[in-house]
């Protein structure tokens, strides 16, 4: 009678481990799905931040395009500036040398020995 109460005991040992095991399998595989889940969750996101990082770097190209414009703006208006600006020497060397010619009317000019001078013969 002990024999058999023991192998009772030990078959329903076994029993609960194999409900156990069964229970640990189950598990297993919900685990497994789980992390199927979030991995693919994982790369939705992974794909989703590259290509938010693909146009974020947009609007810096963009920029980038806006800044070699308004270089290409400020290269032409300097040019524009030099040339108005030797326009303005021209006429004002034409100035000096009409009051250069003219005496009492212009002043110094240059070829009288004045410097750069404005059109009322000031020196500049």
């Amino acid at each position: 009678k002990k024999e058999q109460s023991a192998l009772a005991h030990a078959l329903s040992l076994i029993d609960r481990q194999n409900v156990q095991i069964q229970d640990l399998r189950k598990e297993k595989v919900e685990l497994e799905q789980e992390n199927g889940r979030l991995t693919r969750e994982l790369r939705k996101v992974s794909l989703a931040l590259e290509e938010e990082k693909i146009h974020s770097q947009a609007p810096d190209v963009s920029a980038s395009r806006e800044i070699s414009r308004l270089r290409d703006r400020i290269k032409t208006f300097e040019s524009q500036m030099a040339v108005a600006h030797a326009a303005q020497g021209e006429a004002e060397e034409r100035a000096a040398a009409a009051a250069g010619r003219g005496g009492a009317r212009g002043g110094l000019g240059r070829r009288a020995g004045g410097g750069a001078a404005d059109f009322e013969g000031k020196a500049c």
